[in-house]
């Protein structure tokens, strides 16, 4: 064999390799936008649900928010029924009082009529 011949057979041998060379960078390219929109719609994906959990969070601060001020309510109701009960042996005191002077006023005006009457 001469060296011409030798020569193109090594030619032939590179340009195949770099023919192969170019059809597997081509292949990783594809690949690579394949991986690539896959990572594209993963981050997508990322983003709602870090979305959906902020919207829980601010859901959840509102509910803390909320039984925060029913505690409140709550508390001061308590020391409301607190002091109510608390004035009960009084009311019913006062309200013994009142019955007393309203007997005693029906007593009276009921002795007034009779002397008025003459049936005393």
């Amino acid at each position: 064999m001469d060296e011409n011949t030798k020569e193109n057979i090594h030619l032939q041998i590179v340009a195949e390799r770099i023919t192969s060379l170019h059809s597997d960078v081509n292949d990783l390219k594809d690949s690579v936008r394949d991986s690539m929109k896959e990572v594209a719609a993963a981050v997508t994906k990322l983003v709602q649900m870090e979305e959906r959990q902020f919207q829980s969070s601010q859901a959840v601060e509102r509910a803390f928010k909320a039984t925060e001020e029913n505690q409140k309510e709550v508390k001061e109701l308590n020391k409301r029924i607190t002091d109510l009960e608390r004035e009960v042996p009084r009311n019913k005191e006062t309200s013994e009082w009142i019955r007393g002077v309203m007997y005693g006023a029906v007593g009276l005006c009921a002795m007034f009529i009779a002397k008025k009457v003459g049936l005393i």
